[in-house]
């Protein structure tokens, strides 16, 4: 058995197991087999794992903190193939995106603003420039859970990525 830091979440309609990416091993080659597991595949119906049986709940996000100017988060979604022994990486997830921004504040990625942060983001599956707002509780200083809150989410025009 090994160990890796999770963290459970819901972005919109979506939920799924959002990681940090130097929590995971050096070799990505060893990635599938641990989000595999997580989701408790190929079980159809995942009874040993996190995974929901619908595709909207089978998400994987792996996120870190930027080194390309203007960014401060870069992150990448997987989805576990319900059944199968795969892990799609082949397109991204709109409400998946929404819980990166509050993901990347409660981990440090980015330093919390009162009373919002926006994060700028890059989506490593599409090569897009997203930013989010974040709302950020003023008792606690990390992302406002609690109320009637909400992640806003746009893309925003920068240069091509490299």
């Amino acid at each position: 058995m090994r160990k890796f830091k999770t963290v459970y979440m819901r972005g919109g309609t979506s939920k799924g197991c959002m990681f940090l990416r130097k929590d995971l091993p050096a070799d990505r080659a060893e990635w599938d087999r641990i989000f595999l597991q997580v989701m408790g595949n190929p079980d159809p119906k995942q009874i040993d794992g996190m995974g929901g049986t619908v595709s909207s709940n089978n998400k994987i996000v792996i996120a870190w903190k930027s080194e390309v100017p203007g960014i401060d988060v870069e992150y990448e979604v997987g989805q576990v193939i319900v059944g199968k022994q795969q892990v799609d990486f082949k397109s991204s997830c709109g409400n998946m995106t929404s819980a990166v921004g509050p993901f990347a504040v409660e981990e440090g990625l980015v330093e919390a603003v009162l009373p919002i942060t926006t994060v700028h983001m890059l989506n490593r599956n599409t090569d897009k420039y997203i930013d989010v707002t974040v709302p950020i509780d003023p008792k606690t200083g990390t992302f406002a859970q609690d109320g009637d809150c909400s992640a806003a989410v746009s893309t925003a025009p920068r240069p091509s990525c490299s």
